[in-house]
């Protein structure tokens, strides 16, 4: 999924329950192919992240998911 993502083939990730050693290598990927990776909340991933991933092609889609996710 985040092979699709980073190429442009899909728009939205969002997945949950993840540990650190599931994400943290996806988010240089993601980030370098113009990505944006938050968790549910919106707050920056790091190591102590509560397992929730959001990964969208653009800030502007992301926004919008994260809004979703929250209501």
């Amino acid at each position: 999924m985040y092979g699709m993502l980073a190429s442009g083939l899909i728009d939205i990730v969002v997945e949950d329950t993840l540990k650190p050693h599931d994400y943290m290598a996806l988010l240089p990927v993601i980030e370098g192919a113009g990505g944006v990776v938050t968790d549910r909340f919106g707050k920056k991933i790091n190591l102590k992240s509560d397992g929730s991933f959001v990964a969208t092609c653009s800030q502007d889609i992301h926004k919008q998911v994260i809004k979703i996710l929250n209501l």
